[in-house]
């Protein structure tokens, strides 16, 4: 199990429970294992998950309808405005555990005080200073919104990704730096999801680090200079291109 994770509450009781109850009869212990997969990425996103139906349907493999129907039919969860959804029993262990930890740091702090613990007591406070970091990494993350709301764009995205780091190294820092070249997609497909998944085959494909228009196949009835003066073109884009990816590796 990795270091510095979170633990939360789960009752001995849950199924016990007439809305569990209610999601059991319907959905059988599926719809149960992905309430509580719901649960344990709302206590890592701040109990607050953007409602994409296609995505999250996506990521556990099942399917809309049951999504849908876990959110919305048995009142375990709350919907903000079809925007968000979020738990209030995790919203209430969220408070007790921030108390529980605002009261170990004020014995932490006045325990300092004396010189003889000072040195032993300061590890465990910048360990809770790291988690916390953790959290809101894991929420940035999270917070980025596809161009297109499609399954295959949403694969094609995480293969991009995925291809960026095992060929050339290369992973976002931040979220405006992924939204930076979601945006320059969106420009050069003419806002086209199947240009837009064309263009990334492209680049897998020839092994580039970044975005191009999709190649003319009429350029190969050019006069010669034409050609190998758009040859020239398209090297010196690639190149700038890859400049800009090596300061955001800095």
């Amino acid at each position: 199990m990795a270091e510095n994770t979170f633990y939360f509450s789960h009752d001995y009781n849950t199924r016990m429970d007439e809305k569990i109850k209610e999601l059991i009869y319907h959905h059988g212990y599926l719809g149960y294992g992905l309430y509580w997969a719901f649960v344990e990425d709302l206590y890592n996103n701040a109990n607050a998950l953007r409602i994409n139906f296609n995505r999250i349907a996506s990521e556990y493999n099942t399917d809309v309808f049951v999504v849908k129907s876990i959110i919305y039919d048995f009142d375990l969860f709350v919907v903000d405005d079809d925007k968000y959804f979020h738990s209030n029993s995790v919203q209430k262990r969220l408070i007790e555990r921030q108390s529980k930890s605002e009261k170990a740091r004020e014995s932490a702090f006045s325990r300092w005080k004396k010189p003889d613990n000072a040195i032993a007591l300061q590890p465990e406070s910048e360990c809770i200073a790291i988690k916390e970091r953790k959290v809101k990494e894991i929420k940035l993350k999270e917070s980025i919104e596809l161009p297109f709301n499609t399954i295959d764009f949403f694969n094609k995205w995480n293969e991009w990704k995925e291809y960026k780091k095992q060929q050339h190294k290369f992973t976002f820092k931040t979220g405006s730096t992924e939204k930076t070249s979601l945006n320059q997609l969106v420009q050069l497909s003419k806002n086209n999801v199947d240009i837009a998944i064309d263009i990334i085959n492209q680049s897998i494909a020839s092994g580039w680090k970044g975005f191009f228009e999709i190649k003319n196949k009429q350029n190969a009835t050019k006069p010669n200079n034409e050609t190998r003066f758009d040859a020239r073109i398209e090297y010196a884009n690639r190149w700038n291109n890859q400049d800009i990816e090596i300061k955001e590796n800095n």
